[in-house]
C-alpha cells in the first residue's frame, strides 16, 4: 500500500476508493490500491467494528 502512494499516506478513505473535493473533476481511484488497502484492512482487522470497540473500550493494563 505504502509503495503504490505516498502522497497521502494514511488517508484510509482515499485508499479505498474516496474523492475529496480538492480531488479534480476526472479523478478516479486506483483500484490497485483500492485492493491492496482492502487486503491490508482484512489482514490486521482495521475494519472489523467488534474488534475496534473491544480496542477502544478495553483499560489499559499495568505493568507494575
Amino acid at each position: 500500500m505504502l509503495q503504490q502512494k505516498e502522497s497521502r499516506r494514511g488517508d484510509l478513505s482515499y485508499f479505498l476508493g474516496g474523492k475529496s473535493a480538492s480531488d479534480p473533476d476526472d479523478w478516479s481511484p486506483c483500484i490497485d490500491v483500492v485492493k491492496e488497502t482492502i487486503k491490508f484492512a482484512m489482514i490486521t482487522e482495521r475494519l472489523d467494528a467488534h474488534i475496534s470497540q473491544q480496542r477502544d473500550h478495553t483499560p489499559p493494563t499495568s505493568t507494575r
